[in-house]
């Protein structure tokens, strides 16, 4: 895969420098690059490095198998997540984070402490089609963070408040929950569909059709209820939500891909295909060694405002002093954190302190395609030492 690189530049003298030959270790390819000045800062845009590879890119073939009364679709970030159409284009289905909602290395939806929303358009044609035909599906692949909540937090939403919905997929403890009626008795409101593990991936179908609900986990059916009603007709502005409820609140934590929503009820067979073709996409996947090291920080970058650049990494300097997990055995780590994030900027990264030590938990920015094409700010003469991806905050070691 060639380099291409593309710098931007923030000059503090304005003063204009020769062209310089940058050669990055591990087998990186040399680039010329005209820089402004010694301190600046430069950010680089997709594809930012030759090993930045897809880790998806040998699954093939279009998602989802079935498409007939698909009414919203969005494999992963991706994906085209379009809805063939008469149309050569199709309708785009485009989802918005917020918080600190963001994509994994298998461009997933990674919703600790944010969550996604459909635009409002396709939230309404949504309505509009589940009105008419009074029956759907919900497929998803459900990865959930943890298992011991007591409380329900809402997996997939669709409605006006957190008291006030049309459908809900929930999670309770280790409990799927599915409630289609907020006006319900307590008692009835959630249904208990199936069992979650932490960190188990599942794949997970739910259809309802003339007042029955079939629950499905992994092609197998799981729950079936007779006694279920589905009234939408009262919704004028409802809102499909991912990770929290249809007002934006809740903290449901966990990763979701693979959602698929239909104005029909899908068969047995047609849901076992469903399985089938995500479970191929699942293969090969394996868990990235993650480092964690206690180290000194040494050196800083300055955080872009957020109007210009909505997400943005900057890349601080570590001298590692004792590794807790892993291995590494060199003093010097650069390390990518989140500068701004969702047009937020992120007050944990900029209160880290030069000359203070932190325990971190990064990745090698390499295994992460997501991030190859944000703007990244970092320093020209820093290219030969290894780069890391943080992929949580830094901990203060006293």
């Amino acid at each position: 895969m060639a380099i291409s690189w593309l710098v931007m530049v923030w000059a503090r003298a304005g003063l204009m420098a020769p062209l310089v030959s940058i050669r990055r270790a591990d087998g990186i390819s040399a680039a010329v690059v005209r820089v402004w000045h010694v301190t600046v800062a430069v950010a680089f845009l997709a594809p930012l490095l030759s090993g930045a590879q897809d880790p998806d890119s040998t699954q093939n073939g279009f998602w989802p198998p079935s498409t007939d009364g698909l009414v919203f679709v969005w494999e992963n970030g991706n994906a085209s997540n379009t809805i063939p159409a008469e149309s050569f284009v199709g309708e785009l289905c485009r989802v918005i984070p917020t918080g600190q909602a963001k994509l994994n290395r298998f461009w997933a939806m990674d919703l600790a402490h944010g969550s996604f929303h459909a635009e409002q358009t396709m939230s309404a044609n949504v309505r509009d089609r589940l009105r008419a035909s009074h029956q759907f599906t919900l497929a998803v692949v459900v990865t959930p963070s943890h298992t011991d909540g007591t409380r329900a937090t809402h997996v997939v939403s669709y409605g006006a408040t957190d008291a006030e919905w049309a459908f809900v997929l929930a999670q309770r403890g280790g409990a799927l929950l599915v409630g289609l009626d907020s006006s319900a008795p307590e008692q009835a409101r959630l249904r208990d569909v199936g069992r979650l593990e932490e960190g188990i991936v599942r794949h997970v179908v739910v259809t309802v059709a003339d007042g029955a609900l079939t629950a499905y986990m992994d092609g197998r059916k799981v729950s079936f209820y007779d006694d279920v009603p589905m009234d939408l007709s009262v919704w004028e502005e409802p809102q499909l939500w991912f990770g929290a409820a249809p007002d934006g609140s809740g903290d449901w934590s966990g990763r979701l891909e693979g959602i698929a929503l239909y104005n029909r009820a899908l068969s047995r067979d047609e849901v076992q295909r469903h399985y089938r073709a995500y479970a191929e996409r699942l293969t090969g996947r394996t868990p990235l060694p993650t480092l964690e090291a206690d180290a000194l920080l040494t050196r800083k970058r300055d955080i872009p405002k957020d109007t210009a650049y909505p997400n943005t990494l900057v890349v601080f300097d570590y001298r590692v002093d004792a590794v807790r997990e892993g291995a590494y055995n060199r003093r010097q780590a650069l390390v990518a954190h989140w500068g701004n994030l969702n047009g937020r900027r992120q007050i944990a990264t900029e209160e880290l302190r030069v000359g203070h030590a932190y325990r971190i938990r990064i990745e090698p920015f390499d295994a992460h395609p997501e991030l190859a094409a944000l703007q990244i700010v970092m320093n020209l003469d820093d290219l030969h030492l290894p780069l890391f991806y943080a992929i949580c905050d830094p901990v203060r070691i006293k």
